[in-house]
């Protein structure tokens, strides 16, 4: 088995589909005024410059977590899929380009992701991606805690993921590819024989002079990926 890695938002989405999902918990019922305001607050800080990517991405990731505390993980899963079917999710010109182009190439597709599983999943699913993980919510009695099983926003995470996926299906990594935006993908990039920043942000860009890792533009990666892979 040889296996492609993607991050989603930011390589694969938009980074537009952030503010998205959050308007939509809160036209959901799971995000009350107060807590939208903080969020989109955070993300407009970001867009500032005032928050790294990393930064921005772990105070939404457990600012969410904590909004969910005592929600119903049924109730929330039915709200993700209705998502998929309301929400038009904002893709980049290439994103299906690319997904075709390494599928053809015989690449198994995976999306590796911070965002919440519950989203990861069915997002993966539109896109025709083969498996997909992301950082889980703790549940008890079919409640979330408002604590994270697992968070990929943390450093190595990503790369234990890629190498435990890898391993389960005798993949050989050197042959693997991963492609991501931020320096959270840097861990991911250490695991495999092909890494490719895609839409970097500074610390990823100032991560590949330093590695000799690709950055590639958008408007370039399908016939890159085309005569390299």
């Amino acid at each position: 088995m040889k296996a492609a890695f993607f991050d989603l938002t930011g390589t694969l989405l938009k980074e537009s589909s952030i503010p998205q999902y959050i308007r939509f918990l809160a036209k959901a019922g799971f995000l009350d005024r107060k807590t939208l305001g903080h969020l989109e607050k955070i993300h407009e800080e970001h867009k500032k410059h005032h928050l790294t990517e990393l930064q921005n991405s772990q105070k939404i990731l457990r600012e969410l977590a904590h909004a969910l505390q005592g929600e119903s993980k049924r109730k929330f899963d039915e709200a993700n899929r209705r998502f998929m079917k309301e929400e038009k999710m904002p893709l980049y010109p290439y994103t299906q380009k690319l997904l075709s182009e390494m599928k053809a190439k015989g690449y198994t597709l995976v999306a590796v992701s911070g965002a919440f599983e519950d989203v990861v999943k069915p997002a993966a699913g539109v896109l025709g991606l083969d498996s997909a993980f992301g950082s889980r919510l703790e549940v008890q009695n079919g409640k979330f805690t408002g604590r994270l099983a697992l968070d990929l926003t943390q450093p190595h995470q990503k790369r234990k993921i890629v190498e435990a996926y890898a391993h389960a299906r005798n993949g050989v990594l050197k042959q693997c590819w991963a492609f991501g935006d931020m320096v959270l993908d840097e861990e991911m990039f250490r695991a495999v024989g092909h890494p490719v920043a895609l839409n970097a942000g500074p610390a990823l860009k100032r991560e590949c002079r330093q590695n000799g890792w690709p950055s590639v533009k958008e408007i370039q990666v399908v016939k890159w990926v085309d005569k390299t892979a």
